[in-house]
Formats: C-alpha cells, sequence, structure tokens
C-alpha cells in the first residue's frame, strides 16, 4: 500500500518577512554583526552597526533620518545595551527595541531590565537564533502599535 496522500518536501529556503525600516545593530561580536548584517540587508532594512553602545550612541546622534529599530546585544565592552538604549532614548525617541544575548535573562539584564515606559517596548531574543527567528521578532516588533503609557 503506497501512501497517496503525501505532499513533497518544501523547496528553498522559508520565505523571511522583509521590511524598509532603520534599524540600528550593536553586536560586539565581528563574525555575528557581519553575517546578520548581511541578512537584516538582503530583507530591505537600511542597517547601520556599530560594535559597542559607545560608537552605537555616536552614530544615532549624527543619524538625521528615523530610526525604526535599536538591535542590540546586552553585554558588550564599554558601554552594555541597555546603558546604551537609556542614552539614546536622551537624545530621541523614534524606535523600538530588540535585545539579544548569549546570558540567561538574570544574568545579563539584572536590574537593567526594569519595567519603565520605554522598556514596555523592548524585547529579548536569546541567543544564538537563527535568520528566521531574527527576521520574525523583528518584524513583529516593528509592526506593534504603541499602548500609551
Amino acid at each position: 500500500m503506497s501512501p497517496t496522500n503525501i505532499s513533497p518536501p518544501p523547496s528553498g529556503t522559508p520565505q523571511l518577512p522583509k521590511g524598509n525600516e532603520t534599524i540600528v545593530f550593536v553586536e560586539d561580536e565581528e563574525l555575528i554583526r557581519k553575517l546578520f548584517h548581511r541578512v537584516l540587508d538582503s530583507l530591505g532594512y537600511e542597517v547601520i552597526t556599530a560594535a559597542d553602545g559607545a560608537i552605537a550612541l555616536e552614530l544615532v546622534k549624527d543619524f538625521t533620518d528615523r530610526i525604526d529599530l535599536i538591535l542590540s546585544d546586552v553585554v558588550m565592552p564599554n558601554v552594555r545595551g541597555p546603558e546604551f538604549v537609556s542614552q539614546a532614548r536622551k537624545i530621541r525617541s523614534d524606535f523600538k527595541v530588540l535585545y539579544t544575548t548569549g546570558y540567561t535573562i538574570e544574568a545579563a539584564l539584572g536590574d537593567a531590565f526594569a519595567n519603565t515606559p520605554e522598556e514596555r517596548y523592548a524585547d529579548l531574543l536569546p541567543k544564538p537564533y537563527t535568520p528566521q527567528q531574527l527576521a520574525v521578532h523583528i518584524r513583529r516588533i516593528l509592526d506593534e502599535e504603541r499602548v500609551a503609557a
């Protein structure tokens, strides 16, 4: 007896959600930074990368167009992700936040991920993550409506 209702396996790679927003991607691991910059660029995003929060803060200060999302590692040298985001919010408030970390939430964030109004719009994606996981997370965050505080 041969099965007749078996679908062929899907061909190619899954279709990833795309966008055209501007993302500031802050990641101290060069390989990850380069790989996911290419991934995000291929999905249509304008990507601005930085190796740590101090560099990213200077980029945010100098960037005059809208920033839709800050995608930041939490644990980095010089200025950690939450500290960078806090300082960036003093300059502008036109962005949402997605943090990434390879540490446990407690170890990475401690009390830095406080329940402040601006952190209500932040999310956390644990490492390692796939291009599909990142693309889906980004699209979900960018498409969420902000609720008045």
